[in-house]
Formats: C-alpha cells, sequence, structure tokens
C-alpha cells in the first residue's frame, strides 16, 4: 500500500487533545496499478485498537483509517467533512512529508469541493441536535447553581431552600430544564 498522506485527526487535528486523547490517523493512498486493473482496490482500512464492545478507547489507543484516492475524492466531491478537514489540514498534522501530488490536489481545492452542501447540512443539524440539548440543559444548571449562590451569600449557608421557594419556583418557570418534584422522603 503506498500511503500518499497520512495525518492526526480528531481532538490532535483541532488542537483539543487532553492527556486522555486516543489517536485517531487518516490517510490517503494509491493502489498498485495491478489492482487497479483486476478491481481489487480497498476503497477503505480500518485499523482499530482492539477492546471490548462498548469500552471507550484510552490514551493508548490509535485508530487509523485509510482510504484509496479514488473514494477519499469521492468524498470530498460529496462534501463529507472528514474529506474536507483532511483537505484543509494543517502541516503540522501530517505523519510524513507532504508530496507534491497532495500539494496538486490541494490547490485544485476549489475544484474538488462540491458546491452541494448536503452533506454538510445534515453534519450541521446532527451536532446541533447533539449539543444543542445538553447546552440548554447546561445553561440551566449553571442557572440554578448562580441563583443558590446568591441567595446563599444573602441568607447565610444555613438558609433552607423554603425561604429561597419563590425565586426557585420563578427560575423554573423560566427554564424547560429546572422543575419541582416531589420525592417520597422516609421519615
Amino acid at each position: 500500500m503506498d500511503i500518499l498522506i497520512e495525518m492526526r485527526f480528531g481532538s490532535h487535528l483541532y488542537g483539543t487533545a487532553t492527556p486522555s486523547s486516543d489517536l485517531d490517523l487518516k490517510a490517503v493512498y494509491l493502489p498498485a496499478g495491478r489492482d487497479i486493473l483486476l478491481q481489487r482496490v480497498r476503497e477503505t482500512a480500518v485499523f482499530a485498537s482492539p477492546k471490548p464492545h462498548g469500552q471507550k478507547n484510552t490514551a493508548d489507543d490509535v485508530d487509523r483509517e485509510i482510504f484509496s484516492l479514488q473514494r477519499y475524492l469521492s468524498l470530498l466531491a460529496e462534501g463529507q467533512s472528514m474529506a474536507l478537514d483532511m483537505l484543509f489540514a494543517p502541516d503540522d498534522a501530517m505523519l510524513r512529508p507532504v508530496p507534491p501530488l497532495w500539494r496538486t490536489i490541494q490547490a485544485n481545492s476549489s475544484r474538488l469541493v462540491s458546491r452541494k452542501s448536503a452533506a454538510f447540512v445534515r453534519y450541521c443539524r446532527q451536532q446541533a441536535h447533539k449539543y444543542g440539548l445538553k447546552g440548554s440543559r447546561v445553561a440551566s444548571a449553571r442557572q440554578a447553581v448562580a441563583l443558590l449562590k446568591s441567595e446563599e451569600e444573602k441568607l447565610g449557608p444555613l438558609t433552607k431552600l423554603g425561604a429561597i421557594e419563590d425565586s426557585l419556583r420563578e427560575l423554573s418557570q423560566r427554564s424547560a430544564h429546572i422543575d419541582f418534584v416531589d420525592l417520597p422522603m422516609p421519615d
């Protein structure tokens, strides 16, 4: 397999890696002429760290995904965000010297990037759905914490919640994620 380009991806590409982040690698390879003629080109090869089903990756894990050049270019034509990220990845993300062919591909980015935005819009909607609800819940939790801290500063740390019930009910009416629930308590 003649690797054309290989790069760090995911959190290592975006600059958000932490000490516990796994390493994701993406690569593009040029198939051998013989494989092309015999129609034996593997479009994609995935090499993932072995682990039990459902277990998350650790800092020791390396996942590598390799695309044939034809598959990569078709992903790019579809407007897949992963292919776009690879096309515009900076040189410091690369694991080997950047060959002239890759520079030619980058130089022709305006011809290769699709004006079709369906895949990108679909990706954006998935991200908004995933993080939108989570973000609004976090915002509600922060509002509740701010209210509790403010009331504690005014009334002292030994104040019962009943003393600020009106403020809490007002907050719950403004938030879709805050509500009063009666929990049965023994005694």
